[in-house]
């Protein structure tokens, strides 16, 4: 593996030799596990070729006079207190208090080991260490394994029982070297998902990261190389600070990502999420390799997706129905041209097949049938003549009945798009699709794309580059990894039986939403409670939702699904198709559990819960029953959802594009909330099925969220039953439902904006 010609020695005379440096890694790299330093965006595929990019770090320079002056300019003591602080970080990142870096031997005794080249530094990162205990531990390993650099890395990896899969390093996904003293071609052999650079040269201290960019979002290693300037002004100013009191800076609610947060971030944390990253045990999965995506150009056919399986066979029960579909309303705001922005819709349908893919049936199976030529029509109203009041009339008329769009899977189109002006600068763009070719993610991708393309069209430039992969070929590559899993998991007499899975009780199309509010000190509140915890607030308001459902249907286990976007592979990153799939948690609840109590079990939950990810939900349904069909419960379609990103917004120099509604039919739960994070605390929006559920009901169901959550903060260790559902916390005062009048403002419609 590392190239070296320790391979000249057999093994018994190699530790003979070596023996007092064999000890001394045997004793240092003990318990090692596999794991990630870094957790990475995407997964890695198999046979996947990196695409290095590189990022400067931005140092302060008062910072770097320091540690130069600490470390009195040895290029040495400045790799110790370099990788002190990239450590401090990977311990915030990862969750793991094991940390380990890869660097090289010292390039100055090289001719005293010849049979290695390569050098693991391992530190426990303990965070009642200071800054600078652990800057003088880190320092006394780099020079511990100077000092025994003659031992072979790939005979250490063996006697410790690591493998070695495709020129990875088992112990870590992350390099540190300093060019004064580290030939950087001792590495060359190794691949690394993260390498940092540094050098010590007149008196300056510079350093860069490169990092593989199908692994990695851009903003990820920018939040990374600024945490690491952080840490570093730290040790150089503050070094007495104790490594668990640091505290990096996340995101505002206005500047995170312009892309959906990553699911395992809102369950685990990590400084994207603002929370403390944990150690799920996960970590891992980053380094095992799952089949790559392939291109397939040539054809028209393709089969379906499990979640487009379901979605048909529900069609085909009651066509047409509204109930599966999405809508949208996007507020574009500035000087808008209609043609150029149908022109960019029809462009876009040309780069995404998904957009001109119908169905049909072809010996006894379902297929999606990509038309060569698809031209999609954007109807156009001029609001503007109207009155204030009637614009705003005719156009929550126009988004409620684009919300209710009926579609012909056979025949098409599965999107419609309506764009309304109410003045000369401002415009309300409505999208209605079939849940079979469209998810929330994917209204992201195509208000993203719309931008660009409206930007390169309108000024003359040359397009932005198209997708490579096409949702089609996505579903290839799930049903090749799904027959590998699932042979995994079922019973051998289960296996090849992939059917389209639970389609749940037909339901209306009466859709209707209530709206409320959480105040930014219960948010505030529950934030705290969760890091007491070590849960995300994500998890914390799921158990409050599992807790609302347990205080009104009174079953022993809860079963929630979470969305999840799906999209962990690099070349579905701006993919617009349904790849969206869900996790289903299931916590057994009970009066007598505290809420303190039950937060461990929703976490163990939501953790089991993304571990099987891959699994199709009728498979996690026969494995959770013995194979029994499932009981119809009153929330057999619960859904919750959160994010820390209220709005999502794409800008131009002339307007901008700004996602302002997200709807989901009623066909996917009777019963979805949707909680999103707001400068004033958190916002809630329950889209709930008219014809299961009366308007009292709901509105009553969601003051009692609401106070619910605000005993729960205040009191964690109130037994769920005692937990006040009217906002008085004394004793006696909660279950008063049928008196009770909401005290929070709720909105009640169908579909108006």
């Amino acid at each position: 593996m590392t190239g070296t010609s320790a391979g000249f020695l057999p093994p018994g005379i190699l530790d003979a030799r070596l023996k007092a440096e064999k000890d001394y890694w045997l004793e240092k790299m003990s318990g090692a596990r596999s794991a990630l330093a870094m957790p990475v965006d995407f997964r890695r595929s198999a046979g996947q070729r990196a695409s290095v990019k590189r990022i400067d770090l931005d140092l302060d320079d008062s910072a770097k006079a320091k540690i130069l002056g600490i470390c009195n300019g040895k290029a040495e003591l400045s790799l110790a207190a370099l990788a002190a602080a990239l450590k401090v970080c990977l311990r915030k990142w990862s969750g793991l208090e094991d940390i380990t870096l890869c660097t090289t031997i010292h390039e100055q005794y090289g001719e005293l080991a010849a049979l290695n080249r390569v050098l693991a530094l391992r530190d426990r990162v303990d965070d009642s260490a200071t800054l600078l205990e652990l800057m003088h531990d880190v320092k006394r390993t780099l020079f511990g394994a100077y000092a025994n650099q003659k031992y072979p890395f790939d005979r250490l990896l063996d006697l410790v029982g690591l493998a070695r899969p495709d020129a990875r390093v088992p112990l870590t996904n992350v390099a540190i070297l300093m060019r004064n003293i580290n030939n950087r071609e001792n590495l060359s052999h190794l691949r690394f998902d993260a390498t940092f650079l540094f050098s010590v040269d007149g008196g300056d201290l510079s350093g860069s990261m490169e990092y593989d960019a199908r692994l990695f979002r851009r903003g990820t290693v920018e939040m990374l190389a600024a945490h690491f300037s952080e840490v570093i002004t730290m040790i150089a100013l503050r070094n007495d600070k104790k490594v668990g009191e640091v505290q990096l800076s996340s995101p505002s609610t206005d500047d995170r990502f312009s892309h959906e947060l990553p699911l395992r971030s809102l369950i685990f944390g990590g400084p994207a999420s603002g929370y403390p990253a944990r150690d799920h045990g996960a970590l891992a999965e980053g380094a095992c390799e799952v089949p790559p995506l392939a291109r397939n150009s040539h054809r028209r056919y393709f089969p379906l997706t499990l979640e487009q399986q379901r979605l048909w066979s529900l069609d085909h029960k009651d066509p047409g129905s509204p109930a599966d579909g999405i809508f949208a309303l996007l507020n574009i705001t500035g000087k808008l041209d209609p043609k150029v922005v149908e022109e960019s819709v029809n462009e876009m349908a040309g780069r995404h097949e998904i957009l001109r893919t119908t169905f049909a049936t072809s010996e006894e199976r379902v297929i999606q049938v990509v038309a060569p030529r698809s031209r999609v029509k954007l109807s156009f109203v001029d609001l503007s003549a109207l009155e204030q009041g009637e614009r705003e009339r005719e156009a929550s008329r126009l988004a409620s009945e684009m919300a209710h769009s009926r579609f012909d899977l056979g025949r098409g189109p599965l999107l419609k798009l309506a764009l309304a002006r109410l003045t000369g600068t401002d415009h309300r763009l409505l999208l209605s699709a079939h849940g079979i070719i469209f998810d929330r993610a994917s209204i992201s991708a195509f208000a993203r794309e719309l931008t660009a393309l409206y930007g390169a069209i309108s000024e003359g430039s040359p397009l932005p580059t198209a997708p490579t992969f096409q949702f089609g070929d996505f579903a290839l590559w799930q049903r090749k990894r799904l027959q590998e899993r699932v042979s995994e998991e079922r019973p051998e007499n289960e296996q090849g039986k992939m059917g389209p899975g639970p389609s749940g009780p037909s339901r209306g199309a009466r859709a209707s939403r209530v709206t409320m509010s959480v105040a930014a000190e219960v948010k505030q509140a529950l934030e705290q409670l969760g890091r007491g915890e070590g849960v995300t607030l994500f998890t914390v308001l799921l158990a409050g939702f599992s807790t609302l459902l347990y205080r009104h249907h009174a079953e022993g286990e809860i079963t929630v699904a979470v969305p999840n976007p799906n999209r962990e592979l690099f070349e579905t990153e701006g993919m617009i198709g349904p790849l969206a799939t869900q996790l289903l948690v299931r916590t057994k609840v009970s009066g007598d559990t505290s809420f303190r109590h039950l937060l461990s079990r929703v976490s163990e939950a939501v953790s089991e819960a993304y571990a099987n990810r891959d699994l199709p939900v009728e498979a996690l349904i026969q494995k959770s029953n013995g194979g029994g069909r499932t009981k119809e419960r009153l929330f057999p379609q619960a859904v919750f959802s959160f994010s820390p990103t209220a709005r999502e917004k794409f800008e131009l120099p002339s307007l901008t594009i700004d996602v302002a509604e997200v709807l989901n039919g009623t066909r996917e739960s009777n019963f979805f909330m949707d909680m999103q994070e707001t400068g004033e605390g958190l916002a809630a929006s329950i889209t709930y099925d008219g014809e299961t559920f009366e308007p009292r009901t709901i509105e009553i169901m969601t003051a009692h969220f609401k106070a619910m959550l605000s005993d729960a903060a205040a009191r964690p260790d109130t037994r769920l039953i005692d937990l006040s559902l009217d906002g008085n916390v004394e004793a006696g005062a909660a279950d008063s439902a049928p008196g009770f009048q909401p005290t929070d403002e709720v909105e009640q419609f169908d579909f108006q904006f």
